[in-house]
C-alpha cells in the first residue's frame, strides 16, 4: 500500500458573513479557488497535466457552486485539460472527506497526485438554497426524521449532559487558541489572500471575547425547539433545553482552501 502525504496546504482567510455579506460578496466562488490553484503551482513546481484528480468538497451545489466546480475552478485557474475533478457533499464535513477521499485513492494506487480541498459562499449561496427534499419536502422530512442542525446540537449536548457554561467555556477557549495561534503567525504560511481584496487574516475569530459577553447572549434556536416539541414529545425526546448560543455556534463564513 502506498503512503500518502500532504505536501502542501493553502487556504483563504475566512470571510465572515455579516448584513452587507463579506468580504468576498462580490467574487465569484470559482474567483475564490483561483488564487489557491495559482498558490500551488507557483509553490509547488510540477506540470498541473501530472496532477490526477481535483477533489473538492462543497455542501450546496447550485448557481456558482454548481456543476461540478472542482473541475471548472481547475480549468478556471488554467490548469491542464486533462486534470479529472469531482465536487463531493457530506454537509459541514465535505472538504474533510475530499481530503479523506483523495488520501484513500493515494493509498489504494489509484492516483499518485491529488489536490483536495472545498468552497462554500455561503454570502451569495446561502444554506439550503438547493432545496433537496430532506429540509424542503415534509413527507421526506417526517419519513427520515429530519433535524436543523442547532437543534440537533441542543438535542446532543443535553443527551450527554453539557451545561450552557461548559459550551460558552469551550467556545471561548476556541476563540481565544485561534487568536493566539494568529499571533504567532502559526497561519502564515496556508494563507494566501486574494490580492485585490484587503482582507489578509479570518476575520471570524472574536479576539476580545469575554466569558461574561458569551453568557449575555441570548440562545439561538429557542424559536426551533419550541416548534419541534410536539414531534420530539412523540420520539420520547422530551426535556431538551436550549443550551447553544452564537458564541457557541459556527460563525457563517466565506472561504475556500
Amino acid at each position: 500500500m502506498q503512503q500518502a502525504c500532504i505536501v502542501d496546504a493553502v487556504r483563504l482567510p475566512r470571510a465572515r458573513i455579516g448584513k452587507t455579506g463579506s468580504k468576498y460578496s462580490e467574487l465569484r466562488p470559482v474567483d475564490m479557488l483561483k488564487p489557491l490553484f495559482k498558490a500551488l503551482t507557483s509553490r509547488q513546481p510540477i506540470e498541473t497535466s501530472l496532477v490526477d484528480d481535483v477533489i473538492l468538497g462543497c455542501n450546496t451545489q447550485v448557481d456558482g457552486q454548481g456543476a461540478n466546480i472542482a473541475k471548472t475552478a481547475a480549468l478556471y485557474a488554467g490548469w491542464s485539460d486533462s486534470v479529472s475533478g469531482a465536487t463531493v457533499n457530506r454537509f459541514c464535513c465535505s472538504g474533510l472527506d475530499a481530503i479523506n477521499i483523495a488520501a484513500s485513492k493515494i493509498k489504494s494506487g489509484m492516483s499518485d497526485i491529488v489536490v483536495a480541498g472545498g468552497v462554500e459562499q455561503i454570502s451569495q449561496v446561502p444554506m439550503f438554497k438547493d432545496k433537496g427534499d430532506w429540509f424542503s419536502n415534509l413527507k421526506v422530512m417526517r419519513a427520515t426524521r429530519f433535524m436543523h442542525m442547532g437543534l440537533s446540537a441542543d438535542l446532543i449536548a443535553c443527551h450527554l449532559g453539557f451545561s450552557r457554561e461548559q459550551l460558552d467555556a469551550y467556545a471561548l477557549r476556541s476563540h481565544q487558541r485561534a487568536t493566539n495561534a494568529a499571533e504567532l503567525n502559526y497561519f502564515s504560511k496556508s494563507l494566501v489572500p486574494i490580492e485585490e481584496n484587503a482582507l489578509a487574516i479570518d476575520n471570524a475569530v472574536r479576539p476580545e471575547a469575554t466569558s461574561a459577553q458569551f453568557e449575555a447572549l441570548p440562545v439561538a434556536f429557542a424559536e426551533a425547539l419550541e416548534q419541534a416539541k410536539p414531534a420530539l414529545a412523540a420520539a420520547g425526546l422530551e426535556g431538551i433545553e436550549c443550551r447553544h448560543s452564537a458564541g457557541s455556534s459556527p460563525a457563517l463564513v466565506d472561504g475556500a482552501s
